[in-house]
């Protein structure tokens, strides 16, 4: 039988000594994993464990941001995204960088101006083109470099900068003939215009004659207002009528006629 005394352990009435160095053996270590990342997310696993336990690191970009690189800080990578731990914790940091941005450049021409909403933007990003035409001109259509319209004005930014032009119809101007009746010349200025704008009308007599009138011969819509020609739908031919100068009544005064 055992009993136990005042710190003595004895057994059948003897005494039971401790062995010296004999006892429960510890267990092996285990080591930490600890991740972090800046515009990402990193997950170890296992997040810890004894030395040689495999750890899988998987990662997780934010928007518009693109894993990198892992930098271990207490283990080494033996291929992409695995390590074994030494015999230490382990720091992992995700390495992310920012995905490109492309940007949108707008070439202007004769006869309006177009606009990109937005000018820049990352790969997938929606662009929404819009036009004002000048006077006299009307939207014809866009042109792009770098990228497709997808609808009448929107396309999506690809993988590269885009250049966007665009083409416009003027306005038909209709010409303006001046014709006259052989004793005098007309002239317009300008020599064309469009439809509702305005030419100016002059006439220069022969010697013996004045101008009289101007007729319109031909040109739908079109009008005549003193020396202003308002243009209609269709080419103007206009005639300059001139009358002849009434000499005065002869008087003799001595040898001389007058």
């Amino acid at each position: 039988m055992l009993n136990y005394s005042n710190g003595t352990l004895k057994f059948a009435g003897g005494l039971l000594n401790p062995i010296p160095g004999v006892g429960p053996t510890p267990g092996p270590t285990i080591y930490h994993v600890t991740t972090s990342g800046t515009h990402g997310s990193v997950v170890a696993n296992p997040n810890e464990g004894i030395t040689g336990t495999e750890v899988t690191l998987s990662n997780t970009p934010d928007t518009h941001y693109h894993f990198d690189s892992y930098t271990l800080t207490g283990a080494t990578l033996k291929n992409a995204n695995q390590f074994d731990i030494a015999n230490s914790d382990v720091s992992v940091v995700g390495n992310f960088l920012e995905d490109t941005k492309y940007t949108v450049t707008v070439n202007q021409s004769t006869g309006g101006t177009i606009s990109a909403s937005p000018v820049q933007g990352y790969t997938g990003t929606e662009v929404t083109l819009s036009n004002i035409p000048a006077t006299h001109y009307t939207f014809g259509s866009y042109n792009l470099i770098g990228a497709t319209l997808k609808s009448a004005n929107k396309f999506d930014i690809a993988n590269s900068n885009v250049t966007v032009g665009a083409t416009w119809v003027e306005d038909t101007k209709y010409t303006v003939t001046c014709t006259n009746d052989g004793h005098g010349t007309i002239a317009a200025s300008p020599t064309s215009n469009y439809s509702g704008s305005t030419v100016t009308l002059s006439s220069t007599p022969n010697i013996g004659y004045d101008f009289d009138s101007y007729t319109l011969i031909s040109g739908t819509g079109a009008s005549i207002s003193g020396n202003t020609l308002t243009m209609g739908t269709l080419n103007v031919t206009v005639r300059g009528n001139f009358v002849q100068v009434t000499p005065p009544d002869e008087v003799q005064i001595g040898d001389q006629i007058w």
